[in-house]
């Protein structure tokens, strides 16, 4: 199955870490994975380079969109979703919001 984790970005968070994890887990089960951040962090973040050094180690695709975190990406971020979707064409798109419920 071809399978999209969606996260806010690849920042400090448990969200992130899950995501992560789950990606990678299910590549190791024969899935082809891909984990799409909505955002860029506004700034460099050491944990959010180890997620996508542990994500190019497991083979796992990625995407980043937009810039930091302002309304601008917002307003594009749907369009770019349905672009990705159109074209990487997933069985399962699984999101993960880091505002806990």
């Amino acid at each position: 199955m071809k399978i999209v984790q969606v996260i806010h970005a690849f920042q400090l968070g448990g969200a992130e870490q899950s995501t992560v994890n789950l990606a990678i887990g299910l590549s190791k089960k024969g899935h082809e994975c891909c984990v799409v951040a909505i955002t860029k962090p506004s700034s460099y973040d050491d944990v959010g380079e180890d997620l996508k050094t542990r994500l190019r180690k497991h083979n796992v695709d990625f995407v980043e969109f937009g810039g930091a975190n302002n309304r601008m990406s917002a307003l594009y971020c749907p369009f770019q979703l349905r672009s990705f979707f159109q074209k990487w064409q997933p069985d399962i798109v699984h999101s993960h919001s880091d505002i806990p419920d």
